[in-house]
């Protein structure tokens, strides 16, 4: 069964399946549809560096669904946002997904758009 949303700033309603809570505590990307138009919500919901790969494979989701053609203005990305610029980061300002043995790898902090970070990311926030 669905749940519908309306946002407050456009008269779209939106439609996610109940399991969206879930993927907010986890820290996934859910697609969104609104009147036939395809959006992306994208949530990284842990924090600290122990959580390191849930921020970086929320960025990596959102360079995903960019380089599918979904539009920066129909993407909301949460992200609580701590771990990039950590002093425990290597690599200050950046976030990698995945290792590459010829170096670093892709930055995919890079270019990531985060609408609501920190304090944000909370479940009144989402709803």
């Amino acid at each position: 069964r669905s749940r519908e949303i309306i946002s407050s700033t456009s008269n779209h309603s939106f439609t996610m399946v109940p399991m969206a809570l879930w993927l907010l505590a986890f820290g996934a990307a859910l697609a969104v549809f609104a009147q036939g138009e395809r959006w992306v919500l994208i949530a990284a919901t842990t924090r600290e560096w122990e959580n390191y790969r849930h921020q970086a494979d929320a960025c990596h989701a959102y360079q995903l669904v960019r380089s599918r053609g979904i539009p920066e203005n129909r993407i909301i990305m949460f992200a609580y946002d701590d771990v990039a610029p950590t002093d425990a980061n290597p690599f200050p300002g950046k976030l990698f997904n995945r290792p590459d043995p010829g170096g670093p790898g892709r930055d995919v902090y890079e270019g990531c758009n985060i609408d609501y970070r920190g304090a944000e990311v909370n479940v009144s926030t989402f709803l």
